[in-house]
């Protein structure tokens, strides 16, 4: 794994992780902090003003799908922690665990559980249509 260091907004430094593979995209484009700062994501910008997140450039989703990082972290995109999902099984995602995928919102409790109940139930339907 390479950790990389970038610099956000008001001067604040987040850090990367990529696997060793690719760790050449990084030092290829120029990468920004974008995002919420509950949960800031690394992005490039292109032409346009079309934004492409990190994690699909290491896992470039079919078209209608989304990358989905398991453990919450929108920095840490290593292959292992991205997993390619359905726009909606992404939403039921975030509608039970809220943003950041530790507190649910209605209720305000930890929503570990809900959230590794909606990854488990995103693997099996992902290995069943392959």
């Amino acid at each position: 794994m390479k950790r990389f260091s970038i610099k956000g907004k008001r001067g604040a430094v987040h850090i990367v992780k990529v696997d060793e593979p690719d760790a050449y995209l990084l030092r290829s484009y120029v990468f920004t902090i974008g995002g919420s700062p509950a949960a800031p994501t690394a992005v490039r910008c292109v032409q346009g003003g079309v934004v492409i997140p990190l994690s699909h450039f290491v896992k470039p989703p079919p078209s209608g799908m989304r990358v989905l990082h398991m453990n919450g972290d929108t920095l840490d995109n290593r292959a292992a922690n991205l997993l390619i999902c359905t726009w909606e099984q992404w939403g039921n995602y975030f509608q039970a665990c809220g943003n950041d995928g530790r507190i649910a919102k209605r209720t305000g409790e930890p929503c570990r559980e809900r959230r590794d109940q909606a990854l488990r139930l995103i693997i099996e339907s992902n290995k069943e249509a392959a």
